[in-house]
C-alpha cells in the first residue's frame, strides 16, 4: 500500500508548494513543471504521515529556495538586457557615426 520513493526535483521545477491532508495525513503538495512529470502534483507525506511539524518545516524551506531562485533568474535576465542594450547602442552610434549625409538644400536654407 505505501512504498518509498526517492525523487530529486529543482526548486524551480514546482508550482504552488503547499500543504494537503488526506484523511489523517499531513504531506507537501506540489506541481511539477517537468516534462518527464506531464504537470502532475506531486504528493508527499513524509513519515508515518502524522508529522505537522516536519511537513511545515518542508513546504517553508521549499518555498524559501523557490523565491531565491526566482531573485536569481531575475538578475540574470536584467544582466542579459543591459548587455543587449549596450550591444544596441554601440551600433545605433556606429550608424551614425558612419552615416552622417549633407542636408538637402531646401533643408540647408531653413537652417539659416
Amino acid at each position: 500500500m505505501f512504498k518509498t520513493i526517492y525523487i530529486t526535483v529543482c526548486p524551480g521545477e514546482l508550482q504552488g508548494v503547499g500543504e494537503t491532508t488526506c484523511c489523517c495525513f499531513t504531506g507537501v503538495d506540489a506541481g511539477a513543471l517537468s516534462p518527464t512529470d506531464k504537470g502532475q502534483r506531486l504528493r508527499i507525506i513524509p513519515g508515518c504521515g502524522c508529522e505537522t511539524a516536519y511537513v511545515k518545516e518542508i513546504v517553508e524551506e521549499l518555498k524559501a529556495r523557490q523565491y531565491h531562485r526566482g531573485d536569481a533568474a531575475k538578475m540574470r535576465i536584467a544582466e542579459r538586457q543591459i548587455e543587449i542594450l549596450k550591444r544596441i547602442e554601440a551600433k545605433v552610434d556606429h550608424l551614425i557615426a558612419n552615416s552622417y549625409k549633407p542636408l538637402p538644400p531646401e533643408l540647408e536654407a531653413m537652417k539659416r
